[in-house]
Formats: structure tokens, sequence, C-alpha cells
């Protein structure tokens, strides 16, 4: 960030008591608009963004703390308006650091660094989904993990190590082996390398996912008919098997209501053929 000792002398600078505030800043005449359009507003949750793009946006432009201060306190809307007007806006001794500390302390999801981590740590590549999307799903997972105050505790080799160990581990198997066994030392070199062996695979064994969506829908409408098929089936099974209790239930009814039809006939003849 651009100290305010660094701006050029010929810059007038005079004290004012600031319009939001309530207390004396510094004013200095501010870089052109088309800057601050750049510049989302600040909402609350959506903290980290803002800040990163004024970070970026304050070192281009050549913003002073003070600048930084006063811009902020324009951008302000929603629940980080509120926020400002009941706790910081009578702080007379408010530096564009203490807010910017004081706003994410407030807004920070304490329960993000768990749920964000968990997410990064079993993060596995999807069955279409190619390396390079991959990589640049974890990275941003690892990011959402770690806040502005914990990357400065995280040493850079140690986060490094961290992206490259879960890259690798969350490689398909397919193309996890083969970049073990390339055992890169970094997540660039690591990302590059199973690149090749992606596209190598994919000249040998095209991925399915290359079926176009004509031979989908004909695929898709065999296996609707095959579904009625089977429901077809289905239903005639269980009309055959409700016919045939009917029947089981009126050959029974008949034979007891007709106990003796048959032996009557026999005797008859019997008789007839052998009188007393």
């Amino acid at each position: 960030m651009t100290d305010q000792s660094t701006v050029s002398e010929s810059v007038p600078v005079q004290q004012e008591t600031g319009i939001l505030s309530g207390h004396a800043v510094v004013s200095r005449p501010l870089p052109d608009s088309g800057l601050l359009s750049m510049l989302v507003n600040l909402k609350g949750p959506n903290y980290s963004e803002y800040f990163n793009a004024l970070d970026k946006i304050g070192k281009l432009g050549g913003w002073s703390n003070d600048q930084l201060l006063l811009i902020t306190q324009l951008k302000m809307e929603g629940p980080a308006r509120r926020f400002y007007e009941s706790s910081l806006k009578n702080n007379s001794e408010l530096t564009f650091g203490v807010l910017k500390q004081k706003m994410i302390a407030h807004f920070k999801d304490e329960q993000s660094f768990a749920a964000s981590f968990a997410s990064f740590s079993s993060a596995q590549q999807y069955e279409h989904e190619s390396i390079r999307d991959f990589s640049v799903r974890l990275q941003s997972l690892v990011n959402k993990s770690f806040s502005e105050e914990a990357e400065s505790e995280l040493s850079d080799s140690f986060r490094a190590k961290m992206l490259l160990s879960q890259f690798v581990s969350g490689l398909k198997q397919s193309i996890k082996a083969p970049v073990i066994a390339h055992d890169p030392s970094s997540f660039k070199e690591a990302v590059e390398f199973a690149i090749r062996v992606e596209k190598s695979q994919n000249l040998v064994c095209p991925n399915i996912s290359a079926i176009n969506s004509s031979q989908e829908s004909e695929l898709q409408k065999l296996k609707n008919q095959q579904s009625e098929c089977s429901s077809k089936m289905e239903l005639l099974v269980q009309q055959m098997a409700l016919l045939n209790e009917q029947l089981s239930k009126l050959q029974t009814t008949g034979e007891n209501r007709y106990p003796s039809r048959q032996a009557g006939p026999q005797n008859n003849r019997q008789d007839y053929l052998f009188p007393l």
C-alpha cells in the first residue's frame, strides 16, 4: 500500500471531518472514477472478495490508507453498513487497518475453516472432470480454507506441499499411479504431468463422455422400452396368479357341494351286473 508520506508533495493535503466517520481524516484527490467502478460494494459476507480487490486496485491507483478508509466507508451497504453505523462510526481513532480487521472478525464464519478444509482434504477428481478443472477446484478449496490471517502464519512451502499431496491423492487411479511414479516436486509439475497422462490415455481409450447426444437418446429409448416391458410382464404374472387362485377356489367349492355324485352310478352298475 502507498503510505501517506510517499505521496507526491505537490498534492494538496488538508484535514477535514469525514462525512461518514464523524472524525478527522486526511483527504486527497481520489483517482479517476474508472478504478472505483471496478470495486464491488462491501456487503459484509463478501469481505474477502472486497478487500482482495481493494488491495489490488489500491496498489494500481496508489491510494493511501486514508483514501482506502474513505472509499470503504462509501462502498458499504446492507449488513456491512449496519455494523459500521452501530459499532464503528463513533470511533474517533478508526483507521483502515482497524476497520478491515473489525469487518473480517464480525462477518467471518467461525465454522468455515472446518467445513472448507474438510472439503479440501477429501476432494477427489470427478469421473468426467479434467485434470485442469480438478486442479483449479482444488486451489479454490484451499483458498477458502485459510483466511488472510492464517495465510500469514502458514508458510508458502507447507501450503504448496499440502496442495500437491491432496492433488495426487485425489486423482483417478489410472492417472494417480503414473504421477506417483513420476514423483513431481511441485503442484505445477504434477498438474502438467497429469495432463500429459490424461491426453495419452484419451488417445488410447476415448472417454465415454464422447458419446454424442443422438446415441444417448437411443440408449435412453431402449432403457425406457425395457422398463415398460418389465412392468407389463410383472402385471401379467400377477394376473395369472390371481386367476389360478380363483380356479382353485371354484374346484374346491364344487367338490364340497357334490360329494357322492360319482359313487352312485358305480353302485348301480354293480347291482346290474351281479344281481342278488
